[in-house]
């Protein structure tokens, strides 16, 4: 409880610094979000009453800005802010037509809104105080961001922190944190930025390249993996130099994710060897929810179950949980029975602002699709990780305006400069 307090208080002194120092603000949060321990095993210091130890810092920014009313929200917020809101309207109804008392299963339906509301307020501070940041900059969190997972695998292994969940017990050799999730995006973006990028520091972006590499391996996770190559597949996929260094880091990633599993004989990733096995593994995942689904009313299948609706998971009996749980194991399965076909509305602001429409074109469509295929097995809205993709991509739309292309009389250039004016 002491370490959560610390945590959420430290956040909260850098939501007030962000408010008088944006831009120092900004990224002290973004380092402090990515070394802070956030593997599932840690929620004893970073998760108390439906808050994560990053909620803090969210709080007291909008607690200062609307006291201040010096940030003022595009007009163009204000139809996906009635959507949310309409969305949101429609799951309370849900809870309101089967009769269920608003207990912690609708409270903690909040975290898919707050996840969005969140990734709005970043952006806009972002750009609201024109934050612009440098490539170079952009290359170091990227290794941060790799480097991260590391140190609490060592936390887990070495004693610091004693893990008494019997499952992340059986998983010491891999850790998930928002760093592994910030890593894929970032090697994403390098691998479409590879040739300039290399030029501009070669030196950091290779241990970058290596550090993000290393820990989409250490996530453990086959669908961060398989959405990390095919998010570099189709960045590196114009030129033959993007595409021999997304081939380098799809073989890199495979290998070694096939390397420590099998050393670390990973039962799941063996049986998953064999289309049955594969199959028997996603209908145990899904099965969850194809039984609630079976269940639904003709009218829940077009406004959903509602929030607060639960999923009998049987396998969290052997770790001492609560068999009810708010989400399965995909996103697109998970939405449909809170929100039915009304989902789609959700799927494309989760879409839009965590895969940051306001990026360049070609970066957000990968990014989309990389969140796309992660979101067939996990349950996006659901997870803290998403946060750190929010931050990144929000980065990369503060890079894009230090960008200009100017038309030449063969090609278009793009020049790096240090405000988006071109000159000829």
């Amino acid at each position: 409880m002491m370490v959560y307090i610390i945590l959420a208080c430290c956040n909260a002194a850098l939501g007030g610094l962000t408010v008088w120092a944006p831009k120092k603000g900004v990224l002290l949060f973004t380092i402090a979000l990515l070394l802070t321990p956030s593997f599932g095993a840690f929620d004893g210091w970073i998760y108390r009453n439906g808050l994560f130890y990053f909620d803090w810092y969210f709080i007291v920014l909008v607690i200062a800005y609307v006291i201040s009313l010096t940030v003022r929200f595009p007009r163009r917020l204000l139809l996906d802010s009635w959507l949310l809101f309409v969305l949101a309207v429609i799951g309370l109804f849900g809870v309101a037509v089967s009769g269920r008392d608003v207990d912690k299963y609708v409270l903690r339906d909040i975290r898919p809104f707050l996840i969005i509301v969140e990734s709005v307020i970043f952006f806009v501070i972002a750009k609201s105080r024109k934050i612009s940041l440098s490539e170079l900059t952009l290359l170091k969190v990227a290794l941060v961001a790799g480097i991260s997972p590391f140190l609490g695998f060592v936390l887990i292994n070495s004693g610091i922190y004693h893990v008494e969940d019997l499952f992340y017990q059986a998983n010491t050799y891999r850790y998930i944190g928002i760093g592994s999730y910030v890593s894929a995006v970032a090697l994403i973006w390098m691998t479409h930025n590879a040739g300039r990028l290399f030029k501009l520091a070669p030196m950091i972006m290779v241990a970058a390249v290596i550090a993000c590499v290393s820990a989409v391996i250490l996530s453990g996770m086959r669908s961060l993996v398989a959405a990390t190559i095919i998010g570099c597949l189709i960045a590196g996929r114009v030129r033959i130099g993007r595409l021999v260094l997304a081939g380098m880091i799809g073989a890199t990633v495979v290998g070694g994710f096939l390397y420590v599993s099998l050393q670390a004989e990973v039962a799941r990733v063996i049986q998953a060897t064999s289309l049955s096995g594969l199959i028997a593994q996603l209908s145990t995942r899904f099965g969850p929810a194809m039984g609630v689904i079976a269940e639904l009313e003709w009218w829940q299948w077009l406004i959903g179950a509602g929030l607060g609706t639960t999923f009998d998971i049987p396998w969290f009996v052997y770790r001492g949980l609560d068999m009810q749980n708010n989400s399965v194991d995909s996103m697109y399965l998970t939405l449909f029975v809170k929100f039915g076909m009304f989902a789609i509305v959700y799927l494309w602001l989760f879409l839009k602002y965590i895969g940051n429409a306001y990026m360049p074109a070609a970066i957000r469509r990968n990014v989309i699709i990389f969140l796309g295929v992660l979101g067939i097995t996990m349950a996006l809205p659901y997870q803290r990780y998403v946060i750190g993709i929010a931050v990144f991509s929000t980065f990369l739309t503060c890079l894009a305006e230090g960008f200009v292309v100017c038309r030449k009389p063969s090609k278009n250039v793009v020049y790096h400069v240090e405000r988006p004016v071109c000159t000829r």
